[in-house]
Parts: C-alpha cells; structure tokens; sequence
C-alpha cells in the first residue's frame, strides 16, 4: 500500500510538472541551450555539405553560370596569353562593379582548367554568404549561434544562386561580412580599412555597395554616431569614382518607362517576385518540377515570413527601439516594391534586396520575440536538410542528363515543366564545350566566339562587325 502511495505521489508530481507552462517553458530552455553547445559542429556540416555539391559535381544547374565562367577563361587568354579570340573581346575602359568572377576566375586558370578555376570560386562563393549571414546577424543577436548558421545555410541556395548571378551572389556574401568588420568590429572608426571594404564591394555588384551602405548609414542612425560620416564620405570617394566613371562611359540601358502595367499587375509582379527568391523548393526547366509537398512547403513558408513580417511591424511599432536591423526593416522592405521593374539591365532589382530584407527581418524576430527561437530553430534545421537534399537531387540530375557517354542527353528532349518561375540551367549549357576540359591540352579550337553578357569586363564584337 505504501508502494501505491509513493507511485500515485511520482504521477502526481509528474503531471504538475508538465502541466505547467512555467516548468515547460523551462525545459525547452534548457534543450535550446543544450543545443547551442553543438554550433560548432553543425557549422562543419553545412560547410562540408555545401562544398560536397562542387568536389562531387563540376557543373551545377545554374542558370547564367556558364556565361561568367568562360568570361573568366576570355580574361585568362586576353591577359596572359594575349589571346583576343580574333577581336571578338576587348576590355572595356571603365570598371564596371560587376567583375569578381571574372578576375578570379581567370587568375586561377592560370592554375587549374577554367572548370575547376569555377568550382573553386562557387565554393568561395558559398562561404562567403554562409559566414556572412552568420556574422552579421551576430552583430545584434550573439546567443543564438546554431539559429543563425541554419538561417544562413538556408539562404545560400536562393534563387539568385540558381539563376547564376555569381557576381552578386558573391557580392551578398562581402556585404554582409564586410558590415560584421565595419560595424561589429568596428573598422568603421577607420578610414583605409573602410574604403577597401566598399572598393571590394564595388568590384562586386552594385547592389553590394547598396546594402552596404544600407547597413552602414543604418548603424550610424541606430547609434546616433553622426561624428561617422565624414569618415564615411571620404571613404566611399573612390568607390565613387569608379562608378561616376562607369556611368559616363558605359551605355547604361534605360528604365522600364515604356513599360506599362495596372497598379494590380505592379503590385503582383513585385509579389511575385518576392515569393520567387524566398521560396525553398525552386523549379529546375527541363530537370524537375517541384512535387506537391514542396509547393505546400513553399506555401507555409511564405505564409510564416508574412506572419513574421507582420509581427515585426508590430513589435516596432510598440516598442521603438532603434537598432541596426530595426532601421533596416521598414526600408529595405518598401524598397524592393518601390524599385521599378527593370533598369540599367537589371531585371527585377528589387529581387537584389530580398535576402538582405530577410536577414534583417529574422534578426529583429529574434532580439525581440526569442521565444519564437524556440519555433524558428527546428524549422530552419529541417529546412536545411531538405534544401541540401532537393538541391543535391537536381545537381544529380542535371550532371546525368549533360554527362559522357550513353548517359547524355539533349535538354531538348527533357519535357519542360509548366508553369511561371524557376530557372533554366540549359540556356548557356554549350559554353563549357568552348573551354579547356580539366585534363586536356590547351584551348580548344573555337571557330566562332560566343556571345557574352556585356554587363562584365569584356564588350562582344559580333562577328559581321568583326573584320569591317
């Protein structure tokens, strides 16, 4: 009977104990904490899962991709073997703040085949937006270690890095890190080490200089150091050269001006468009369409990042504490509604700021609503395992259908999936055919150059006006 008694009293106590919300709250605090010893190794695992997609693989299913790396090999042979491929490319005179890939992808051809020169910089690539991701939202939130590296590693396959925009994709990562040194290190309080942060973001993209600054005047703001600017002007002088240089000699397209649409088909465009970078399960043209488990995961998520968005408004607009992401928020996001829809040869430059907008979004969430962490953290875990594996699914299948052999297949014979959005890695497939293979003797023999993106280092001279 005693033993009776002691074992209803163990129930009872058992069931107080998780019946109160004190108690519960409680545990999953210390779970969370517990969870947060093992940060370190979860940042080894997703830098060796992302540099796994590019030892595994030596060509990925992005989009422009192709067209950057063989810009690297033009730059290679135009410098250092003084190779101008029959007059079809020459540098231009002005330095465009769209050239990373190029230089670096050339200077290591010098070393490697352009194709693994590529690889090499898409790795850097990844761990530039991972670690930049993850520093910079440690600048305000510092115990929320595992959360911010999950964040980070979710957003490095973006719609951005499928479509291959290699040059901005790297230039989100240097942003980024260089505003963990600017600001979080405070290199801001000097002079040189500022200005080679922005020349490097310069050399970039020009929407990597935009966050930047962003992310600059915004601290500034939050802080009330208005005793910076000076600082800051003088710094950006060169940066600013540079780009008044290239506006003046380039011949920068012109805006969406004759483009006319209802107010509704703007705001749906820009929707659109916000959705298409966030989502995480994107489509891949003529390799797979998204089953219905990833469109209703896409649809959770965009829901839960308007709920947040929501959230946050509110939360600001409650409390009013001013800080680097705080002043962030409520600019950034009307922003890439306001920027109109394509100019200067950027379609959709609003798409430029998304990432950017959600770093800072979910940086707020977590200062000022941490019990969320408790939420946020298993989603974005699970996230990143689904992401790695989606992405790792669409790399095999990519590499099976351009491969050697039996296993070769034309993209043209691949039914493409229906529907808007998604990307095409097909497009510029040929180019790695115009490039020395890893292993090969010298350049191939290229009859006729391709043509090439002329928002880089290098005009195109088309043939008919080749030999006038």
């Amino acid at each position: 009977m005693q033993a009776d008694e002691q074992q209803s009293q163990a129930e009872l106590s058992r069931r107080e104990h998780f019946g109160n919300p004190v108690a519960g709250r409680h545990r999953i605090d210390i779970w969370y904490a517990r969870l947060e010893r093992w940060s370190r190794v979860a940042i080894a695992v997703h830098v060796v899962a992302m540099l796994s997609l590019v030892v595994l693989f030596d060509r990925l299913p992005m989009q422009d991709y192709p067209d950057w790396l063989y810009q690297g090999y033009i730059f290679n042979q135009y410098v250092f073997h003084g190779n101008d491929f029959g007059g079809a490319f020459s540098l231009y005179h002005y330095l465009p703040p769209n050239g990373i890939s190029t230089v670096i992808i050339g200077l290591l051809a010098e070393i490697v085949a352009p194709l693994h020169a590529g690889r090499i910089f898409i790795g850097l690539m990844m761990l530039a937006v991972y670690f930049g991701i993850y520093l910079y939202a440690g600048i305000t939130v510092r115990n929320h270690r595992m959360l911010c590296a999950a964040i980070a590693f979710t957003f490095v396959f973006s719609y951005n890095f499928w479509l291959g925009n290699i040059n901005f994709v790297m230039g989100l990562g240097v942003a980024l890190l260089g505003a963990y040194l600017l600001i979080g290190r405070r290199w801001i309080e000097r002079v040189p080490p500022t200005m080679a942060v922005i020349l490097l973001c310069y050399s970039c993209h020009f929407f990597s200089l935009v966050m930047l600054g962003l992310a600059l005047l915004a601290f500034i703001v939050a802080e009330r150091r208005a005793d910076l600017l000076p600082k800051l002007m003088l710094a950006a002088l060169p940066a600013a050269a540079l780009f008044v240089h290239y506006v003046m000699n380039a011949n920068v397209a012109t805006g969406d001006e004759h483009i006319t649409l209802t107010l509704f088909q703007q705001v749906r465009e820009r929707a659109a468009m916000f959705a298409g970078v966030i989502i995480p399960f994107q489509r891949f043209f003529h390799i797979s369409e998204p089953t219905i488990l990833h469109r209703i995961a896409n649809y959770t998520y965009l829901v839960g990042v308007a709920a947040l968005t929501l959230l946050a408004a509110y939360t600001l607009f409650r409390r009013r504490q001013w800080m680097l992401n705080s002043v962030l928020v409520p600019v950034v996001l009307p922003l890439i509604f306001l920027l109109p829809l394509y100019t200067s040869g950027i379609v959709y430059p609003g798409e430029r700021l998304v990432v950017f907008f959600m770093v800072n979004l979910l940086v707020v969430i977590i200062a000022f609503r941490p019990r969320l962490t408790r939420v946020l953290l298993p989603a974005y875990l699970l996230m990143n395992i689904a992401v790695w594996g989606y992405a790792l699914d669409n790399i095999s299948l990519f590499a099976y259908t351009i491969g050697g052999g039996q296993g070769r297949l034309d993209a043209r014979t691949v039914p493409q999936p229906g529907g808007a959005g998604g990307t095409d890695p097909y497009t510029r497939v040929e180019y790695y055919d115009h490039m020395p293979t890893p292993g090969g003797e010298g350049a191939p023999r290229i009859s006729t150059p391709l043509p090439i993106f002329r928002s880089g280092l290098f005009d195109y001279v088309p043939d008919s006006l080749r030999h006038r």
